[in-house]
């Protein structure tokens, strides 16, 4: 999980250190925000490091609010894990973002793909896979083209069964902030892993602490050996992008590459694509 801010809303971004709720006010924002429509998917892309060409977006969960703007915080994985809130967020941010890929697939961009977080309040729920295949089914999406993020909250050994059930319905999965909370190298053999998300915080770091980037290039190696996708959060530089380049990472996400924004900016990111905008300069 990455990006925090988005342009194109026309409401200000607070910074995450000024959005701080306890349990009790965070479930009832939430729960306000749903029942007046004021959650909101935005998109944040992800891109094939060896060429730059946009691979899919990681959708990212948004309150807006006329007086505060957008809120940029993760409520559902944060505060009330195991609540029934978090999983009505989860179905929310689910259901738009089908509906977006669906609008853009339908747009002639079939080769795109999402990410969505979920919570363990949703992989808790039995038929959670089930409901998930008649969503896909009902906006005719393949199954391939989503990928759940199992993010670092959910204690992925107590899941692992729902994690094999969203894999054999087809989705890919991703291990979110790997390195980080539950998941471990444990995990990339008992469960089916596609996709590996390195934490930003080693991103962050990569080039001027040798540690971080011994860390990251055995990640990375070790994700080829056994046929797992890397991606690198949080890049914000030329140098950061390049350098993970260099050492085989396979997808890029960051500020570098676009915040979070709205479907309709990033609609027109999508149709407006240059992956030449990246290139290094020689």
């Amino acid at each position: 999980m990455d990006g925090k801010g988005g342009p194109g809303s026309g409401l200000p971004v607070r910074g995450p250190a000024v959005i701080r709720h306890d349990a009790a006010d965070a479930k009832s924002l939430v729960q306000s925000a749903l029942a007046e429509h004021r959650l909101h998917a935005y998109h944040q892309p992800n891109v094939v490091l060896g060429d730059n060409g946009l691979f899919a977006s990681e959708v990212l969960t948004r309150i807006h609010s006329p007086s505060d703007g957008v809120e940029p915080i993760d409520l559902e994985k944060q505060l009330f894990l195991f609540d029934d809130a978090a999983a009505l967020v989860d179905g929310e941010i689910l259901q738009q973002s089908l509906d977006h890929l669906a609008r853009l697939h339908g747009l002639g961009m079939e080769r795109l793909q999402v990410s969505v977080n979920v919570s363990a309040a949703s992989l808790c729920r039995r038929t959670y896979a089930e409901q998930l295949t008649a969503a896909l089914a009902a906006k005719g999406i393949s199954p391939s083209s989503v990928t759940i993020e199992i993010v670092e909250t959910v204690n992925v050994e107590a899941h692992r069964k729902a994690i094999w059930d969203l894999h054999d319905i087809g989705v890919r999965i991703a291990l979110d902030d790997f390195g980080t909370g539950y998941a471990n190298l444990f995990h990339l053999k008992r469960l089916p892993v596609d996709f590996v998300k390195i934490d930003r915080r080693f991103i962050s770091r990569i080039c001027s602490d040798s540690s971080d980037r011994a860390i990251i290039d055995a990640l990375i190696g070790l994700t080829k050996t056994l046929g797992i996708q890397s991606i690198a959060e949080g890049i914000e530089t030329a140098e950061q992008a390049a350098l993970l380049r260099d050492m085989g990472c396979d997808i890029g996400q960051g500020y570098f590459f676009g915040k979070a924004m709205p479907f309709e900016a990033w609609r027109d990111l999508v149709a407006t694509w240059n992956p030449l905008r990246f290139k290094e300069s020689p």
